[in-house]
């Protein structure tokens, strides 16, 4: 069921929509903004799935043997250049 609000843009924002809705890429400018907070949702659905088989994977890997842990060293450190460009920016 559709609700209605009043929402404000910015100029650039409302010509945007205006020239989808006249070259009929959608019927209306609310068609426009549900579709970009469908977008939204879809992209925080994504995030949210990553994050949690991320988590899943560091449990898994958390339960192994200590015989299988990989000793990290300078050489196969993942972080290492990270850690670095972070000392370089001081």
């Amino acid at each position: 069921m559709p609700v209605r609000t009043t929402l404000s843009f910015t100029q650039r924002h409302h010509d945007f929509m205006t020239k989808q809705v006249e070259e009929g890429i959608y019927a209306t400018q609310s068609a426009l903004v549900a579709d970009a907070i469908e977008n939204l949702i879809r992209q925080e659905e994504e995030r949210e799935a990553a994050l949690q088989a991320m988590a899943d994977e560091i449990r898994r890997r958390a339960q192994a043997p200590r015989e299988q842990f990989i000793e990290w060293t300078d050489e196969n450190n993942p972080f290492t250049r990270v850690l670095e460009a972070l000392r370089q920016r001081g």
